[in-house]
């Protein structure tokens, strides 16, 4: 099974090789997690000034957070967002929240019962 992940541009250099799509291949035999870190890893810029946080969706639900450039990752839990039983059926798109921290993001939008260090 493959996977469509994309985001939007950080920046007018950035957007010289708009639209940022990326697929991922052969993701049924792997773990969100690891599928995560690969997004984490390969393919949000990492290079943004003063930082930036991400927020990786799938459908309009957000899963996970991703802090650069502390390179943490948080994912959030329920039915089907728990890091362990994630099912990537669905294109992911990843949302740029600015330079503010994880915990900040989490805070304004997400309850606390929902989230775990990953």
């Amino acid at each position: 099974m493959n996977i469509t992940i994309t985001r939007e541009s950080v920046g007018p250099a950035d957007d010289i090789l708009a639209p940022h799509k990326k697929i991922l291949r052969n993701i049924q035999k792997r773990s969100a997690h690891s599928v995560i870190e690969e997004i984490r890893d390969n393919y949000l810029p990492q290079n943004v000034q003063g930082g930036s946080t991400w927020i990786i969706e799938r459908g309009n639900q957000p899963i996970a957070v991703i802090a650069f450039p502390s390179r943490e990752i948080v994912f959030l839990e329920g039915t089907e967002i728990d890091s362990e039983s994630l099912e990537l059926d669905k294109d992911l798109r990843a949302t740029c929240a600015g330079s503010i921290t994880p915990t900040s993001w989490l805070e304004e939008n997400i309850d606390k019962s929902k989230r775990t260090e990953g």
